[in-house]
Order: structure tokens, then C-alpha cells, then sequence
């Protein structure tokens, strides 16, 4: 079982799928962060234990970086929970990101 956080971008209809599998499934709106930027979201879904499900690949392939970095020059563990990106919607259906995301 794993915790996810769908970011805004993401079919809401995934979260039923992976929740229907036995896993945590949040989502942007569910939090009220439909409009929230990344960094945000990184953040929210590290304070919850909650690995990012994401199609924004550009964004979230900085953040990582930056969030080491951040974390050495604030002296914090550079802890979470992981970023997991996935093809858009054109190139898997949400079904199919659900059987992906299975062990």
C-alpha cells in the first residue's frame, strides 16, 4: 500500500482506482489546492507523508533539486515522500496509471 496526492492536473478519476486498490489517494481538490503552484504541493503532500502523482514534468523534475538544496542551506532533512510522473491523459487513461502504479 502507498499514499498518493494527485496534483491538479491529474484525472480525479485515478484517485478511486488507486484507492479501490488498497492505497491512500488524495487529491488537489479534495485539499482545496485546485490552483496551488508546485512547490506547494511538494510541500503539502511532504507534510502528509504523500508521494505526488503528477503529469507536469517539466516543474516537477526542478523541484527536487531545489529541495535538497533547500534543505542543506536550512540545515532540515531533506525528506519526501517521492514524485511520481506519469504520461497525460492523451497517453494513459486513467485506468491504465492505476495498473501502472500496482506492485
Amino acid at each position: 500500500m502507498a499514499a498518493f496526492h494527485l496534483d491538479h492536473n491529474v484525472s480525479a478519476i485515478l484517485a478511486p482506482l488507486l484507492l479501490s486498490g488498497g492505497h491512500i489517494a488524495t487529491t488537489a481538490r479534495e485539499m482545496g489546492m485546485e490552483t496551488a503552484r508546485d512547490e506547494r504541493i511538494l510541500l503539502t503532500a511532504a507534510n502528509c507523508a504523500l508521494i505526488v502523482v503528477t503529469h507536469n514534468v517539466k516543474d516537477f523534475r526542478l523541484l527536487p533539486d531545489a529541495w535538497l538544496r533547500w534543505s542543506r542551506a536550512w540545515r532540515v532533512e531533506p525528506i519526501h515522500a517521492g514524485i511520481l510522473l506519469i504520461p497525460d491523459n492523451h497517453q494513459w487513461a486513467p485506468e491504465q496509471a492505476a495498473h501502472e502504479i500496482e506492485p
